[in-house]
């Protein structure tokens, strides 16, 4: 198991690249640096995966300035945000992949179709 963790700057997205027979599990996302003391609200964090968006939750420098989850990947993704004015941070970890080919992963399938 190693640590994980990447800036999503503003205006941008991220393409995350997941290698094979590992999972990369994605379990907190935090605002950066508010600057000037500003309120920042309703920044939505985004995946995008499979060619599919999903919003995995809503940042607020007051109310949730991170949000702790657990999300896990066995492919490749995009991560983005809404927050024009300053930068996301994701965390969190890669782990070697324990599923076979007689047992499959399907909490994806599950997930994102």
């Amino acid at each position: 198991m190693e640590f994980w963790g990447v800036e999503v700057k503003p205006n941008e997205s991220l393409v995350v690249e997941v290698k094979d027979f590992k999972l990369l599990h994605i379990s907190q996302v935090a605002l950066g640096e508010v600057k000037n003391g500003k309120k920042v609200e309703n920044i939505p964090v985004k995946i995008n995966i499979n060619e599919k968006k999903f919003v995995v939750g809503t940042l607020s420098s007051e109310r949730a300035p991170q949000i702790i989850f657990d999300l896990v990947f066995e492919q490749d993704l995009e991560l983005s945000h809404g927050w024009k004015d300053g930068s996301v941070y994701f965390c969190g970890y890669i782990a070697d992949n324990p599923i076979d080919d007689e047992y499959p992963l399907f909490i994806f399938y599950i997930l994102f179709y």
